[in-house]
């Protein structure tokens, strides 16, 4: 059970109007902490018992942190975590999966609250130690100095073998040798496809290097219209708005578009454009939309793996137990599959609690974290992937994770060495981190929709979000 602890309020020296605005505001001097220095190390906080305080700030608490908390302060008495979240921690219970996968959607309301209040205390020289920074631009802090180089604390600590980990998983979040973030779990984004239709069209896909102009060529080899009402009969993809389809299409092309260290943005090269373009067709042509998908009614879905059981059970519960797993595709040349994290922890440079700090991150990836029963997502340990699908096989008999589909709860399939083997190689293909700048993406959706609509051409968006993005990355 977590302990009651007060949460110490730190005052913010920069009042965060906008997660954009407050990057440069604060930057710039403004802010300060108690000491009247923003660029001052924090003093490490000791409690009454003389202990070092290590605060940890999420979004959301969960049954995994605490078990690591109470863990981690068993084995060391001189260090009290003290993990601070935003949102209530979840009550416990029985886990019911969704078929296809799929998590419970945090609201952006809390999201928004939780970024906002965790830009104004690190831009002002505060913030806690650790710091959840999924849903942050974290490469930008890094950029400015408020993050610590992770990689260099793994190299100086003699008991920490970076060779354990999964090479994609840590090198997608590394920038010129230096880490800024850690994923301490992982889910996978992929698209599914009905392996049948593809055949039967004569369609191949080389998912290596694939990119959303092959994707949309593919749909339209798909589409048949046998009935002759002048529509496809199935639809490529559904349960996708043109946001969210778009959203998909840059974030798995980012780095394509956008190149953060050299403070460059590409939107105007043309490829964006035709991606516009691209995109308005299928939903103008009927191939997809935003209605939900009755059973086979689509050819391809876009989904993120929860657990790696799901990269075998998903494509045996989809497409007639015909499915098959291919990466998402790009906007430009494809750098490998790509992961999402709803735990990545940073560890501010401004901590005065460094060393006590970097061994509560370090226990987050130890073999007896990573292996706490029940953990939701994929490990970032090589050796705990064959393990975790036999601890879902083990929840799955006791009655503690559930699949349940349209019809009601599904049996889970049997798993064999060959299936646990098919996990175990896919792993390794992952090389991208799906995380974006919410700053860009809200650009991005807001020149799209002028498009859309019919208020600028694809060509005349695609140049204004460039010179919007490149005065926002040279803030």
């Amino acid at each position: 059970m977590m302990k009651n602890k007060k949460k110490t309020k730190l005052a913010a020296g920069c009042v965060s109007l906008a997660l954009m605005t407050a990057i440069t505001a604060c930057s710039s001097g403004g802010g300060g902490n108690a000491g009247g220095n923003a660029n001052a190390e924090q003093t490490a906080v000791k409690t009454e018992d003389g202990k070092t305080v290590v605060s940890v700030s999420v979004m959301q608490n969960d049954r995994f942190l605490q078990a690591a908390e109470a863990s981690f302060e068993k084995a060391h008495p001189d260090i009290d975590i003290q993990i601070n979240a935003a949102v209530a921690t979840p009550e416990m219970g029985k886990v019911v999966r969704r078929a296809g996968g799929g998590q419970d959607p945090e609201t952006e309301a809390n999201r928004e609250k939780f970024v906002n209040s965790v830009n104004t205390e690190l831009m002002s020289g505060k913030g806690a130690d650790i710091i959840a920074v999924q849903d942050l631009p974290f490469d930008k802090y890094a950029e400015k100095g408020l993050l610590a180089d992770l990689r260099s604390l793994m190299k100086e600590d003699k008991d920490f073998n970076l060779q354990d980990y999964y090479e994609g998983v840590m090198d997608a979040v590394t920038k010129d040798g230096k880490q800024a973030a850690l994923p301490i779990r992982f889910s996978l984004d992929i698209m599914l496809a009905s392996q049948a239709e593809l055949a039967g069209a004569g369609v191949s896909v080389d998912d290596s290097k694939w990119t959303w102009k092959d994707f949309a060529d593919i749909a339209r080899k798909l589409a048949k219209d046998e009935d002759g009402d002048g529509k496809p009969d199935k639809y490529t993809m559904s349960g996708m708005s043109k946001d969210r389809m778009l959203k998909l299409m840059v974030e798995s092309s980012y780095e394509h578009y956008v190149d953060t260290a050299g403070k460059k943005a590409s939107f105007d090269q043309g490829d964006f454009a035709a991606m516009l373009e691209n995109l308005k067709g299928l939903y103008d042509e009927g191939l997809v939309n935003d209605g939900m998908p009755g059973p086979g009614q689509q050819s391809f879905g876009h989904m993120n793996l929860m657990m790696p059981m799901d990269l075998v059970m998903t494509p045996q519960l989809m497409f007639e137990g015909k499915g098959q797993v291919y990466q998402t595709p790009s906007g430009g040349e494809a750098k490998g599959m790509t992961y999402d994290s709803d735990l990545m922890l940073a560890l501010n440079a401004k901590s005065g609690a460094k060393q006590e700090a970097w061994a509560f991150m370090k226990y987050l990836l130890s073999a007896e974290a990573q292996g706490t029963p029940g953990i939701m997502g994929f490990s970032v340990r090589k050796d705990m992937t064959a393990k975790q699908v036999e601890e879902s096989m083990k929840m799955f008999e006791n009655g503690n994770l559930k699949i349940s589909g349209p019809d009601g709860e599904i049996s889970p399939p049997t798993m064999t060495d060959e299936d646990i083997k098919t996990i175990v190689d896919t792993i390794p293909r992952i090389k991208r981190f799906s995380g974006d700048d919410s700053a860009i993406m809200k650009m991005v959706l807001e020149e799209a929709a002028a498009f859309f609509e019919g208020r600028k051409s694809a060509e005349e968006a695609a140049k204004q979000l460039q010179n919007r993005a490149t005065i926002y990355l040279n803030e």
